[in-house]
């Protein structure tokens, strides 16, 4: 190459770089897992919006998973399906599991031999506070070999069960299991993943050096009153919020007694001074 194609060579290269910003943004690629009922009724070939935005920004290639969703059918029996899929993916990938797609990403996380995968846990019925894990259905826990981040909306009675149950703790639960739970992902207003910026968050080690990220979304409003906030709204009460915060406000201790999580820590107790005894002369 002359001397003159060579320059005109670094002068495009270097326009195109300053045209390019300071960094480029590598795509990922995203593998979603629908929860139950998936398989049963067609499923889209797309992956929902509401699940991708809020956990990957470049999304390269987006995978719909479809496997055997009915709510009889063992989850864990699609992981190595998942599991081929995840191999075939070009770019750094997110797998994204919501309910029944959450066990099953958990099981494929266990058989994932990529180190540049990531795993996003939604409603987890598998997980600690998980219906499942509750009831003794699911698989012994495993330490995770990737970042895994488990997301779920407090009172979720799906994925946020009560550890130590109560009666008003159970049935809030249930209720938060048809209005939090079915609304992941829709982006409207009762999503908790529009609510993910109010999340209380906390991230643990894995032993192999990777990271497990707790993501609890608040809930403002008891799922249990709900109904009657609802109720009374539709038939114009203008005080209705004000009404339903007041019961809200009396119900909510003795839910929140059903979750190990909102115990105050036991203060320590000051070390009592050693006893001294005196030497007689």
């Amino acid at each position: 190459m002359n001397r003159g194609l060579f320059a005109i060579a670094a002068t495009a290269a270097i326009g195109a770089s300053l045209l390019a910003g300071p960094e480029a943004h590598a795509d990922t690629d995203v593998v979603y897992i629908g929860g139950t009922g998936t398989g049963m009724v067609p499923t889209s070939a797309t992956v929902p919006q509401g699940f991708t935005a809020p956990f990957v920004h470049d999304v390269g290639t987006a995978t719909n998973v479809k496997y055997n969703g009915a709510p009889w059918a063992n989850p864990h029996a699609a992981a190595p399906k998942v599991s081929t899929i995840v191999q075939q993916q070009t770019n750094q990938t997110t797998i994204i599991g919501l309910s029944k797609g959450a066990q099953v990403a958990r099981a494929a996380e266990q058989r994932d031999t990529r180190t540049d995968t990531r795993y996003v846990l939604i409603g987890d019925p598998d997980d600690d506070h998980g219906i499942s894990r509750h009831f003794g259905f699911s698989p012994p826990k495993r330490a995770f070999t990737h970042d895994v981040n488990i997301v779920t909306a407090e009172y979720d009675g799906v994925g946020d069960f009560p550890d130590r149950p109560n009666y008003m703790a159970v049935m809030n639960a249930m209720a938060g299991w048809q209005q939090l739970h079915t609304q992941y992902g829709t982006g409207k207003a009762s999503d908790p993943l529009t609510r993910l910026n109010e999340a209380r968050v906390t991230t643990t080690t894995n032993p192999n050096g990777t990271t497990t990220t707790r993501t609890l979304i608040p809930t403002k409003h008891l799922p249990i009153t709900q109904g009657i906030r609802n109720t009374l709204k539709r038939f114009g009460h203008t005080t209705a919020d004000k009404v339903v915060d007041q019961m809200d406000a009396k119900l909510r201790p003795t839910i929140d007694k059903g979750y190990s999580r909102n115990d105050k820590p036991k203060a320590s107790k000051p070390a009592k001074a050693p006893k001294t005894t005196k030497v007689s002369k």
